[in-house]
């Protein structure tokens, strides 16, 4: 058992010492500032693309249904069960606090990978608002004004 143990650290240190030379390749050399100007061009790229997303989608919707001959109430969209709810919640959630160590991650050590995965994960938690109205039938409540 000892043997295994060992030989694993061996082959753990190895490859630590393989990938040393690849992650100095993507460490970008610079300040602080320039580091915070990097993570917030990210945010705003996200907010950006979910944006557009937003109104491209609206615009479809409106394409489909006549909006103007339809009443014009507001409404709660009751999600499917509670335990649908604490799943979506939990996705975004977890979603939220990687994207959020991510950006911390930008702008302490400035590795592209970093960049690369705080973009993949801002993306993948803008698209989990999706997960809250499923498709087919949803039940909805009139709100009173």
């Amino acid at each position: 058992m000892n043997i295994s143990i060992l030989f694993t650290a061996g082959v753990g240190i190895f490859l630590g010492n393989l990938l040393t030379a690849l992650t100095d390749y993507f460490y970008i050399p610079s300040t602080t500032l320039v580091n915070n100007i990097i993570a917030a061009s990210v945010m705003l790229l996200i907010i950006l693309v979910h944006s557009l997303l937003s109104i491209r989608n609206k615009n479809n919707f409106y394409k489909i249904i006549a909006p103007n001959i339809l009443s014009k109430d507001r409404i709660w969209i009751r999600p499917m069960s509670f335990k649908h709810f604490v799943q979506c919640l939990f996705i975004y959630f977890c979603f939220l606090v990687f994207f959020i160590a991510s950006l911390v991650l930008v702008i302490t050590i400035s590795n592209i990978l970093a960049i690369i995965f705080a973009i993949f994960l801002g993306f993948c938690l803008s698209i989990t608002n999706a997960l809250y109205v499923g498709i087919g039938h949803t039940t909805v409540k009139f709100k009173k004004k």
